[in-house]
């Protein structure tokens, strides 16, 4: 099997992954063995930082005491990062056409989301309830009234009270269907303010498969003069297993020309069915994330892979002790943090690497630092 096919198949699995707290050990270790498999160079990842001011403080702290820092989605660089590209007033219209072609269905779903606080004034109302919801023509979308009336009728009912009891819920239905109409015209605010919420809600940690990008040290390591971090994913397999439970959320970026328009059809028909078609669910997971793991063509360079968790809050430091390397700048080796990296590296065993121009200065080659 291909490193793709292993990707594809990580990314069906982790998605449906809903309670990460007490996602199986035996699973854990083998959707990891898996995802081992799917990466690049042996596991190698790379991420570039500043030698200079506050960030290389955080970056410095973080290597000292073994963390990764997840950032927020709507702090990165990239303004369009983790954002998806859709019509919100095109959504809501579809919302609502779909909404008053299948009124029953949504009824049916309201009705047993708030059963507890419906009056069901004889014993066996619900039941009835169930029987009549039966009589619905799919194709229709219209009560059969004669088969409803039948059903009352099997339970000891007569005819009046059978059009009183189909009354009350084609009654109830209307006032549903007005009052759903009304919400969604109110809903294309907030569908507006979508991709503002979910990218507050995200938080990512990004690497690269390459340290030898000079358009990444250009941009990231402060023109040229910083470092480049190497991370080991094999190491994840030493780790404790809550940390690695979430660190089984790492995904490949693809690049496209231009980005998809994404649709909450998926979604919608999720939860209009009841909340319990977890394929359903599931796809409509697996479209969101195949959107905000895609950037265009402009940020292809950075070969990036992702760690992508949510709802983190102040929670988005994770203890993962997987450095294994530092790259430096040769202009940063005499450099007070330049030295404090190297201390570091030596007391944790870190290879070290120096990024030097090559004889005629077209281009760089990278050494072991020499003792």
């Amino acid at each position: 099997m291909t490193k793709d096919e292993l990707y594809e198949q990580h990314l069906q699995e982790v998605v449906g992954i809903r309670d990460i707290d007490n996602y199986p050990e035996k699973d854990v270790e083998r959707v990891l063995d898996r995802l081992l498999q799917c990466l690049p160079n042996n596991g190698k990842l790379y991420k570039y930082r500043s030698i200079e001011g506050q960030s290389f403080d955080y970056a410095y702290d973080g290597l000292e005491k073994g963390y990764l820092w997840l950032a927020r989605a709507n702090t990165l660089n990239d303004d369009m990062d983790c954002a998806v590209i859709y019509d919100p007033e095109k959504e809501v219209l579809k919302m609502r056409d779909h909404f008053l072609e299948y009124p029953w269905l949504y009824l049916d779903n309201w009705v047993k989301a708030n059963i507890d606080q419906l009056y069901w004034p004889h014993p066996d109302s619900f039941k009835i309830y169930a029987q009549v919801m039966g009589c619905v023509d799919k194709e229709a979308g219209e009560l059969d009234i004669k088969k409803a009336t039948q059903v009352f009728i099997k339970h000891g009912l007569t005819e009046t009270h059978a059009k009183q009891y189909i009354d009350a819920i084609l009654a109830l239905s209307e006032r549903e269907i007005n009052k759903h109409s009304e919400q969604l015209k109110k809903s294309v605010s907030s569908m507006f303010k979508f991709n503002d919420t979910n990218r507050e809600d995200i938080y990512v940690y990004s690497m690269s498969e390459t340290y030898d990008s000079n358009q990444m040290w250009a941009y990231y390591a402060n023109s040229n003069k910083g470092f480049c971090v190497e991370y080991d994913l094999n190491k994840i397999k030493d780790l404790p297993i809550e940390v690695k439970r979430k660190l089984l959320f790492l995904y490949k970026v693809t690049y496209k020309e231009e980005l998809e328009e994404y649709t909450f059809d998926s979604m919608n028909e999720y939860m209009i069915t009841g909340r319990k078609n977890i394929e359903l669910l599931n796809k409509a997971d697996m479209d969101m994330l195949s959107k905000i793991l895609t950037k265009t063509l402009n940020w292809q360079h950075e070969k990036e892979w992702r760690f992508l968790l949510c709802n983190l809050g102040n929670k988005n430091k994770i203890f993962a002790d997987i450095v294994s390397g530092i790259i430096l700048d040769e202009r940063v080796l005499n450099m007070d943090n330049g030295k404090k990296l190297i201390s570091l590296a030596k007391e944790r065993n870190w290879v070290i690497k120096v990024r030097k121009k090559n004889r005629l200065g077209t281009g760089h080659i990278y050494e072991e630092l020499e003792a």
